[in-house]
């Protein structure tokens, strides 16, 4: 999930379900997320714990879209 302002995306949460979890079904969407925020020119503040910890060191290459902060008053979708 994530929300939006003024050109950063915050991707706030992931969820895989259980028939699923194991496989690259998260890093599959994670790495379309990140591709489209490149493409679309947002930043990215990644308040999921899984995106700002282990996707982010497996995939290093994401991390100058990274903002870092808080991301208020968002409207999440």
């Amino acid at each position: 999930m994530y929300a939006e302002k003024d050109g950063i995306l915050d991707f706030y949460h992931i969820y895989t379900p259980d028939p699923f979890r194991g496989g690259d079904v998260s890093t599959s969407i994670l790495k379309y997320a990140f591709k489209y925020a490149r493409n679309n020119n947002y930043r990215i503040i990644p308040s999921c714990p899984y995106i700002a910890g282990p996707f982010l060191d497996r995939f290093p290459e994401y991390r100058g879209l990274i903002d870092e902060g808080v991301f208020p008053f968002a409207n999440k979708s």
